[in-house]
């Protein structure tokens, strides 16, 4: 998975939320439950991360946060502004 996460807590009525500790450019699995994995990816390029929910039995994806559309405007707007700098310098 080639990252560590640290402050991972229980999650649960009497558990208050605590942040977790990613290290960039890694991923791996945050919390998983019977039916529901929850993924991440840290692109330490872009300074992102993406979060995934993924059914466990099927291992098709439920939700990608930012969604896909969101990360493909972003890539375009980052090339187009590569091009800009690059006719500019």
């Amino acid at each position: 998975m080639g990252s560590e996460i640290e402050g991972i807590q229980p999650i649960g009525p009497s558990a208050p939320a605590q942040p977790a500790r990613v290290t960039p450019g890694g991923s791996g699995v945050v919390r998983q439950s019977p039916e529901l994995g929850v993924t991440y990816d840290v692109d330490a390029k872009r300074g992102t991360v993406v979060i995934k929910l993924v059914d466990e039995v099927t291992q098709q994806v439920v939700r990608e946060i930012p969604p896909e559309e969101v990360q493909q405007m972003r890539r375009a707007m980052d090339e187009m502004l590569g091009r800009l700098l690059d006719r500019r310098g």
